[in-house]
């Protein structure tokens, strides 16, 4: 029987650790049957705490599914609330109190891991009855039953960086299908209830979907406008004729070290770009870099780059009244594609402007990423991507890597043997969004800074023989 109404729970939770947020948060039976209750977030994205902000994830039976969040950074870690004894979520009344144990079990963090266990107070504040139940669209299958296996190198078991004597694991990973209508037709994880972090897949997932959906809505090359068209972002002469393109490409000519992936690691940038909370010091940084005389000019990877991109535009959206850019792709990306609660976590700065970081900063259930990454490889809005993703050769040489091209967010590795260009996303730690085919999507997720995928290409053309 499935639901036609929902049960809607507002709880009130208080931790035993002062790094866990005390808050009331609103938690909805989802239109699963009756016989296997499924509970998703009431409310979206992350209460606002430091240092971790946290959210509900899909929860089902006798515990509750959370995720904590890294203040003013892109870490997760996820955990359960088991409640005690049978007693199942369903079953909680207002004014209820119940004592619960949770524990940290699942975390994408390359420089921090927790083993955070303990006790937390839950009162039933409220209950309810909603019409209208949520319904979790296509819920992904067990990788385990899933006709292709791939076996990652990642999976492979090695010792953690900060417990030495445990293994660790990507968080999940797995494989989608459409069909020949663009239609998404399965999807199979490993791990399809947690919260993971985006990272860098939001330079696509925000910044160059947001970009191209203002230039389809404006009727305008909006890509070709300069980044002061709308207002000041960087001062100075060489920051003029710098164009939003060529902050979506990574190529405004001002760097520090042309090398792949020097400026971003640079200490310069983690102390006064990744750090800093308010807008005035992110684009302080952003703005920072000289000029330099090459040419053609090369792409320097910086997520700054994308924090400029994301500031024009927002200066774009002022000018013309709408709004804030992550309010933009709610409603006209987010919503359509029925994005799960935790999805409406677009990360800001911390003051009045909230201004949206652009190339990282986002939170999404692995559902959410098939969904988002289907979109880009079938281009539904005709918003360009299907134009970048079917020619690699318009793609910019990224320096010193003969193999690798970028091209507004996306990247292209070309295999050694066949030197087919495959298109893929990504992000730190060692995210992954693998674009197999027309069809076929592989992602993972995980924080080993391992991004190897060359053997799950061969592990496809073998299980399509």
């Amino acid at each position: 029987m499935i639901l036609t109404s929902a049960v809607i729970l507002t709880l009130q939770l208080q931790f035993d650790r002062p790094e866990f947020p005390n808050t009331e948060l609103r938690l909805q039976q989802s239109a699963s049957s009756a016989e296997h209750q499924q509970w998703v977030a009431g409310q979206r994205g992350f209460t606002a705490h430091e240092p971790f902000g946290l959210a509900l994830t899909p929860s089902s039976g006798e515990a509750l599914s959370f995720a904590l969040r890294e203040y003013n950074a892109n870490c997760l870690h996820n955990g359960n609330i088991e409640l005690p004894g049978d007693l199942e979520i369903g079953a909680l009344k207002p004014g209820q109190e119940v004592s619960a144990n949770y524990q940290l079990h699942a975390q994408t963090c390359s420089y921090a891991a927790y083993d955070w266990q303990g006790n937390v107070q839950i009162k039933v504040i409220g209950r309810e009855t909603s019409e209208h139940a949520p319904d979790l669209t296509m819920v992904p299958q067990p990788l385990h039953d899933a006709p292709w296996q791939p076996q990652p190198p990642q999976a492979q078991a090695r010792p953690t960086m900060y417990q030495p004597d445990q293994q660790e694991y990507p968080t999940t990973y797995g494989w989608a299908q459409s069909d020949s209508d663009g239609q998404l037709l399965v999807h199979y994880s490993s791990q399809p209830w947690l919260a993971v972090p985006a990272y860098s897949l939001s330079k696509t997932f925000i910044a160059a979907n947001a970009a191209m959906l203002l230039e389809k809505q404006s009727d305008t090359p909006l890509l070709t406008q300069t980044m002061n068209t709308w207002g000041t972002v960087c001062e100075g002469e060489t920051w003029q004729s710098v164009s939003l393109r060529d902050a979506l490409n990574m190529r405004t000519g001002h760097f520090m070290d042309r090398g792949y992936g020097k400026d971003e690691a640079a200490e310069a940038t983690v102390n006064n770009f990744f750090t800093p909370s308010s807008h005035a010091d992110k684009l302080k940084h952003a703005c920072s870099y000289k000029a330099q005389a090459e040419h053609p000019i090369p792409m320097v990877y910086q997520s700054s780059s994308t924090y400029l991109l994301a500031t024009a535009l927002q200066n774009y959206l002022k000018q013309q009244q709408q709004g804030r850019l992550d309010e933009l792709l709610y409603e006209h990306i987010w919503q359509p594609l029925e994005l799960s609660p935790l999805a409406y976590s677009i990360d800001t700065t911390k003051d009045d402007r909230q201004q949206v970081w652009g190339g990282y900063g986002l939170s999404l259930l692995p559902h959410d990423l098939v969904k988002l990454a289907h979109f880009i490889q079938h281009d539904p809005m005709n918003l360009g991507f299907s134009d970048i993703l079917g020619q690699p050769e318009q793609a910019h040489p990224v320096p010193g890597h003969s193999n690798l091209r970028y091209r507004d967010s996306i990247w292209f590795w070309q295999h050694p043997e066949s030197e087919k260009w495959y298109p893929f996303l990504s992000g730190y730690g060692g995210i992954i969004v693998l674009f197999l085919d027309p069809h076929h999507i592989y992602y993972l997720v995980s924080d080993q800074h391992d991004y190897r995928f060359a053997s799950i290409i061969e592990s496809f053309q073998n299980h399509k023989k």
